[in-house]
């Protein structure tokens, strides 16, 4: 059963998830600094990177699970309610891209835990700024987000 829901903790990012999160992202092997101006490698790694470093395949696929493990943690740990592979995945590529701290304390949280799953949804949208500056890329990560999140099966 494709849209069967389940807690959060027995879910793990499916394929297809960190597909969508590595094309949000992108693979870059030189540091850059992203819209908000922190640094970041890989596939939007941020732990321990300075302008001027280079990273090899093997060390953004370590990155991206690392990063991706972090992601997946404030999920499993924050919301409450059953949701499908589709809402997990969702929720993982958010977390990833807002930080744990952020999802746990934001209304999109509280709408699911509430039962809310549309709610929820309608959500994804409003975070669609960096640095306090609107970002129509971000938008459109968000949109995605929201309608694998929204999705049946």
């Amino acid at each position: 059963m494709p849209n069967a829901k389940h807690l959060a903790a027995a879910l793990a990012i499916s394929s297809a998830g960190l597909a969508a999160v590595t094309q949000y992202e992108g693979v870059r092997f030189n540091a850059y600094l992203d819209i908000a101006g922190i640094p970041t490698i890989c596939v939007g790694s941020t732990s321990d990177v300075k302008l001027g470093m280079r990273a090899s395949k093997a060390e953004c696929d370590r990155r991206l699970r690392t990063d991706m493990n972090y992601a997946e943690h404030f999920v499993k740990q924050c919301v409450r309610v059953p949701i499908t592979q589709n809402q997990y995945d969702a929720m993982a590529s958010f977390v990833f891209n807002v930080g744990g701290s952020a999802f746990c304390k934001s209304t999109l949280l509280r709408r699911l835990n509430a039962g809310d799953y549309a709610g929820a949804g309608r959500e994804f949208p409003r975070w669609s700024y960096a640095a306090g500056k609107y970002s129509e890329g971000l938008n459109k990560r968000r949109l995605a987000e929201q309608a694998v999140f929204l999705k049946e099966n």
